[in-house]
């Protein structure tokens, strides 16, 4: 049970497992709201961030929680297998089988083992993510869309939303100039030997808890792994298995006629699926979609996100972007409400937080809801 500003929301957090791998339980945290209310309800299935490399379920946006459960939504925040221990591959493969999870009705499946017979209308799912979250929550669409002909498990979502995703991944922001996320010598040395002990140990990972105070992340015990991976950079190998993939593209580059050119020549078919701004894995086919990005991103480049933007709307899929002027990064969090609804509470003039409030009621336009 929780309070959420003057708004009380009687709800409840499950962890619940979707499955083994290794003998490890993948967790996703489900929340919902006990209600008598007849009928089925949209579900947001959410993907935390952490550059695919850290992170967990718990890294979800208080305003989310709060919006979702206003509105009598169920929001599911997925666990996934982390880089480098697994692959691209593998993270791919649990982002549809948290959907499956979420979609499925019967035995296996979310409404079952909440004991909520019709909880989920798999008609309106969302599907969403923040960073490396967003990247999962685009290449999830993509996969399920290419789905859903061949298999009944798959349903179009209902939409898609993206805040400050990692996207353009073969660019060379990230496969030859890395980005530096404040690292020093030091920390990239520290970053280099744990990234060869993890290797070593051949275990897998569901990615770690942030803390809850920022100033206590140098602390959290794969912040220099994720700094040298996205610094060296690193990224794409790991995330394709491809030893030294980034070098390799930099170097057909500099003999192919275009750099998409030099793309083809470099990634192979099997690996195409991963980079989801690349390949014509976009389609016509993509629900609509919800982006969100600041212009001072010191982490992820804007520029990920426009490109984006820019196909889609080249395909005529219904899209809406909200380009903020001087956010960074994670400037979300810090939002614990967007819709407090205490009259004697101002509201700011901050343009992230109208931004969000916008795209709240875009879903709810697209599922015919309300906040309570």
């Amino acid at each position: 049970m929780a309070e959420f500003g003057s708004t009380s929301v009687n709800h409840v957090k499950k962890t619940l497992p979707i499955k083994k791998i290794q003998g490890k339980d993948l967790l996703v945290d489900a929340y919902f709201v006990n209600s008598d209310i007849p009928g089925p309800r949209p579900v947001i299935l959410f993907f935390h961030g952490g550059f695919l490399i850290s992170g967990d379920s718990n890294a979800v946006p208080n305003w989310l929680i709060k919006a979702a459960l206003r509105r009598r939504w169920t929001l599911v925040s997925a666990n996934y297998r982390t880089l480098p221990e697994s692959s691209g591959f593998e993270v791919a493969e649990d982002l549809l089988d948290a959907f499956r999870y979420v979609a499925r009705s019967g035995d296996g499946g979310l409404s079952h083992d909440l004991n909520k017979p019709g909880l989920v209308d798999p008609s309106r799912i969302i599907i969403a993510g923040h960073s490396g979250g967003g990247y999962s929550a685009v290449l999830a669409t993509i996969e399920i869309v290419k789905r859903i002909s061949a298999s009944p498990e798959f349903r179009k979502p209902a939409a898609t939303v993206a805040v400050y995703p990692m996207l353009d991944l073969l660019s060379p922001k990230w496969t030859s100039e890395g980005i530096d996320l404040g690292a020093s010598r030091a920390d990239i040395e520290a970053g280099r030997k744990d990234l060869e002990r993890r290797l070593a140990s051949k275990e897998i990972s569901f990615g770690e808890r942030f803390p809850d105070n920022e100033a206590d992340i140098i602390y959290h015990g794969r912040w220099d792994l994720m700094r040298y991976i996205v610094k060296i950079p690193l990224f794409v190998n790991y995330l394709t298995g491809i030893s030294d993939l980034g070098k390799k593209l930099a170097s057909a580059a500099l003999t192919s006629p275009s750099y998409e050119a030099a793309k083809e020549e470099t990634v192979p078919p099997k690996a195409r699926h991963l980079f989801v701004l690349d390949f014509d894995n976009l389609t016509s086919d993509f629900p609509p979609l919800f982006v969100v990005h600041g212009l001072a991103d010191t982490a992820v480049p804007f520029e990920d996100s426009d490109k984006l933007v820019e196909k889609t709307k080249t395909l005529g899929i219904p899209t809406r972007y909200w380009r903020l002027e001087g956010f960074d990064h994670d400037f979300d969090l810090g939002y614990p409400d967007l819709e407090n609804a205490d009259p004697e509470v101002p509201e700011t003039g901050d343009i992230g937080q109208k931004a969000l409030r916008e795209l709240l009621q875009g879903l709810d336009g697209l599922l015919g809801t309300s906040k309570a």
